[in-house]
């Protein structure tokens, strides 16, 4: 599963401060409606008056973790060491209001060598929706996506590890610092078939060519 658009929602005080973090401090370009070139995926944030906050990863080639670790350090500050999670066989590392880069490694691997550069990134390969998960990955059956880890009542992955929609309960806390996880609203596109449009719990998942 290719997510190929997310759009988030950002407070309306921050949104100039948003751009430029992503465009000039992370290097990424911009579409003509302004939103962030992320390898095959466009990230997307519209102005809100409250102040809501996501979780979704960046995917790095498999063999690029510990350049783009290096890159990073350089530009932001990190929240933590680096993860390695064993079921994935992935590397992880967290910043900015938790922003995952993750690592797969066997995934999309070039044998590239030298510094990092953000034209690198594969696309986003994660997304955190929140709510009832029972509710949601019900809601998310007629998309007919695998689900592959964490079936339960507060947490669910579906897709695929490189290409996830993580469903998870309020409250619950997201690595590595466990914030617990608000419900603001998701949209987002997704490749392949059947195509169909699903709202729910105030999320957006479109599935489309």
């Amino acid at each position: 599963m290719d997510l190929l658009r997310v759009q988030l929602q950002v407070p309306a005080s921050s949104r100039r401060a948003v751009t430029h973090f992503y465009a000039s401090t992370l290097g990424l370009g911009l579409t003509a409606e302004a939103a962030h070139e992320i390898g095959h995926s466009t990230l997307a944030f519209e102005p809100h008056t409250g102040t809501p906050f996501y979780h979704f990863a960046i995917q790095l080639p498999g063999d690029r973790f510990t350049a783009a670790t290096h890159w990073a350090r350089q530009r932001v500050q990190t929240l933590s060491d680096p993860i390695h999670f064993n079921a994935w066989n992935a590397d992880a590392i967290y910043f900015h209001n938790i922003v995952e880069l993750i690592a797969h490694h066997g995934h999309g691997e070039t044998g590239r060598h030298g510094p990092f550069n953000p034209s690198e990134f594969l696309g986003i390969s994660e997304i955190g929706l929140v709510g009832d998960v029972d509710t949601i990955t019900t809601d998310l059956a007629p998309l007919e996506l695998n689900v592959f880890s964490g079936a339960g009542t507060d947490l669910t992955f579906l897709g695929a590890p490189t290409g996830t929609l993580i469903i998870t309960a309020i409250g619950r806390g997201w690595l590595p610092l466990q914030r617990p996880a608000q419900p603001h609203p998701v949209h987002a596109t997704i490749a392949g078939t059947p195509k169909t449009v699903i709202h729910t719990a105030g999320h957006t998942v479109r599935r489309t060519d």
